[in-house]
């Protein structure tokens, strides 16, 4: 354990949330993250070489979690598993499905986040001509930003052995995040929204889980989709553009008059979530750099 020593580091604010989250549901994989990418047909053992250098040039594969004398903790180890396990579902009645009830397990089965790799790779063959990269991990080490860098990444590394990148260390960002703390910025920060939610609300909302699971253990996250057919989506983004405002202002508009109607409180707040990526260099961070904006 004399690495982590050397190099310890503190959990980021976003991280701490996580972290003492999953402590509260220990059992739950709502902070599993990850997705697949359809390849084709490819070469295995050149997927295979691409991805070992893959992990071995990011941090977001090294993130190792630390519990230890009642104090929480990170570093970046350099030992990772840089094997791509190939998941073959060509023999099967029906690849597809069974390829995604195997990856509706798993992404439904807890990741085990102390003193362990908490980012890693599958190659799922449906067939010799479709094959998928499925990255796995947990909110930790990775959000959903983070998964699309390393999938351009593997991309490049597979087909030409390289990648044009330069991609901001963890350290780099835990140590900012560190500095952030300890500036006057934050007090200023902590204060505002303190007295901003000085004495809240009852909640106006009810999980909607409470009455479909018995603990929230077995609370899966899932997404929703709704579509609206092109033309009208043209004519939202041309009002949006004669009143100088985005498509997304305007969709959140709406959310905060629906709530506001059905519920009949005039004062709400709703949290978003970003990717917190501020310069160019953080945009091509694979690891985790999540925020919340409050509006």
């Amino acid at each position: 354990m004399s690495q982590d020593l050397e190099n310890k580091l503190a959990l980021t604010l976003t991280q701490s949330d996580i972290y003492y989250d999953q402590l509260h549901n220990k059992n739950s994989p709502l902070y599993n993250i990850g997705g697949y990418i359809c390849c084709g047909s490819v070469d295995v053992s050149r997927m295979q070489q691409a991805y070992r250098t893959l992990v071995s040039n990011h941090d977001a594969f090294g993130i190792r979690i630390i519990s230890k004398n009642n104090d929480v903790y990170q570093f970046i180890s350099n030992e990772r598993d840089v094997t791509l396990p190939i998941i073959d579902f060509s023999h099967e009645d029906n690849p597809e499905q069974s390829a995604r009830v195997w990856i509706d397990n798993l992404f439904e089965t807890p990741i085990e986040f102390e003193n362990t790799q908490i980012c890693k790779g599958f190659l799922l063959k449906i067939n010799e001509q479709d094959f998928r990269y499925l990255g796995f991990a947990h909110h930790l080490a990775m959000d959903g930003w983070g998964f699309t860098n390393l999938s351009h990444c593997l991309a490049d590394y597979y087909n030409s052995g390289s990648a044009d990148e330069v991609v901001t260390g963890w350290n780099d960002v835990v140590l900012k995040d560190i500095s952030y703390r300890e500036s006057n910025r934050y007090q200023k920060d902590a204060e505002y929204w303190s007295s901003r939610f000085s004495n809240l609300p009852k909640a106006m909302l009810t999980p909607y889980y409470e009455g479909v699971y018995h603990s929230t253990e077995h609370v899966r996250s899932k997404r929703s989709r709704s579509y609206i057919n092109r033309s009208l989506f043209n004519a939202i983004e041309q009002f949006c553009r004669s009143e100088n405002a985005s498509s997304a202002q305007y969709f959140l508009a709406i959310l905060c008059v629906y709530f506001s109607r059905v519920t009949g409180h005039s004062n709400l707040s709703f949290g978003i979530p970003t990717h917190k990526r501020t310069d160019k260099l953080q945009k091509k961070c694979s690891a985790f750099l999540r925020a919340s904006i409050h509006f």
